[in-house]
């Protein structure tokens, strides 16, 4: 009977995580400094294979914790990054915006909130009512 991979990372892998997280490096330069590639597309590609892998997400997700316990100021980082970065599409920035501004509290009314204000005017003299 086959044995089941086991959920844990290889080292080349937890090395990149702990760079990406602890350092504060790029997802691509920390998987060039840890994997023998020969170029930033090939490191870009790998990254985005491991940040699209659950294994390392999750892992990530930990560190990111023990770095960070405080929540918030691990979603503002998270936030910050995807607003610095490049590549990133226009959607996931707006997206951010959005995030960060209702975390902050800084986010227009909708119209379930917008406020009614009731001024009533003291009568002018001579007017009929």
């Amino acid at each position: 009977m086959p044995q089941k991979k086991k959920d844990k990372l290889t080292m080349k892998q937890k090395r990149t995580a702990l760079d990406h997280v602890v350092n504060n490096i790029p997802i691509g330069k920390a998987v060039a400094r840890n994997y023998d590639t020969s170029s930033t597309k090939s490191a870009q590609v790998i990254g985005n294979r491991l940040l699209s892998s659950p294994k390392f997400q999750n892992f990530l997700q930990v560190e990111l914790y023990k770095q960070y316990p405080d929540s918030r100021a691990t979603r503002f980082k998270v936030l910050h990054e995807i607003l610095e970065n490049e590549r990133a599409r226009p959607g996931e920035r707006m997206k951010a915006i959005e995030i960060v501004n209702k975390m902050v509290g800084d986010q227009a009314p909708t119209r379930h909130e917008r406020a009614e204000v009731k001024v009533s005017l003291p009568k002018l003299p001579g007017s009929k009512e």
